[in-house]
């Protein structure tokens, strides 16, 4: 079962989930399809960040980094695939604000995170600035440094609780437990 945070909780959904989500030929569908019905059914709500919409537009229409059993996305296909996205029900935008530059290169410094970490410090700081702790992503492993974040990956059902409190939706979520340090993801080479 994949663990999830209660109704009041805000969530973040990282760019790889949203792809698969739209890809009924991939294995990874029907677990990210998962996600977005508990955010579309109100089991929490869900955000999603405008770095990481620019990433789902940028990845699926780059015929290097997105492949298809029919190709890439065109530009106009990706930009409806991310228009399709923010219709989703119980789910809101989240942007960078004045703080976030500033936040994320706390987070740069606080964790020592290198050049290669710098984008997902950026998102994280985004995520934090708007007050949202949870992070559902396949790539745990590029947040793990950071704590302040509670990171979830929907394939191995694990949850690395983060430093902020978070009220978790019990009813239907396991003990958390602990990630291992180098979670198994269906993509470790990542799209940017």
């Amino acid at each position: 079962m994949i663990p999830r945070p209660a109704k009041n909780e805000s969530v973040a959904v990282d760019a790889m989930i949203w792809i698969y989500n739209h890809n009924r030929e991939s294995p990874y569908y029907s677990c990210c399809r998962k996600v977005r019905n508990l955010i579309s059914g109100g089991e929490f709500k869900g955000c999603i960040a405008l770095q990481t919409a620019t990433e789902i537009v940028g990845a699926v229409s780059n015929p290097r980094n997105f492949r298809l059993p029919g190709g890439h996305f065109d530009f106009s296909s990706a930009l409806n695939m991310v228009t399709d996205i923010f219709k989703t029900p119980n789910s809101r935008l989240i942007l960078p604000n004045a703080s976030t530059l500033s936040t994320a290169v706390d987070l740069c410094r606080k964790y020592n995170l290198k050049r290669k970490q710098w984008y997902d410090a950026v998102l994280a700081a985004t995520l934090l600035n708007n007050g949202v702790h949870v992070l559902y992503t396949m790539n745990d492993k590029d947040f793990l440094p950071i704590t302040e974040l509670s990171l979830i990956n929907p394939f191995t059902e694990t949850l690395r609780p983060g430093s902020m409190p978070v009220e978790w939706n019990l009813a239907s979520t396991t003990i958390p437990r602990q990630t291992p340090d180098r979670p198994s993801s269906p993509t470790d080479g990542k799209t940017s």
